[in-house]
């Protein structure tokens, strides 16, 4: 989980200033990134039914996911703004 948000943390540091090195980190945890996420999936495969599979999978994606993007996001202008007194953009 914490690659996701390592991942759009530097998408998102290295973006203004096209700092290449942290573009690429964050193209590598692509990898590490689908693969927690398929290991939940299996998961939550395996512990439900059928007629709510959909709806499980579905919830796990909102649940942990969509998170995970949101604070890797948010979080180096969080930092940005606690330690320089200033934001990124």
């Amino acid at each position: 989980m914490l690659a996701w948000v390592l991942r759009y943390s530097l998408f998102a540091l290295g973006a203004p200033d096209s700092v290449t090195w942290m573009i690429i980190s964050g193209i590598a945890l692509h990898g590490i990134c689908y693969d927690s996420s398929s290991l939940r999936a299996d998961y939550v495969d395996k512990k439900s039914n059928e007629k709510i599979r959909g709806q499980a999978q579905g919830f796990l994606v909102l649940a942990t996911t969509e998170w995970e993007c949101l604070i890797g996001a948010q979080l180096p202008e969080c930092f940005s703004m606690v330690c320089w007194d200033q934001p990124l953009h």
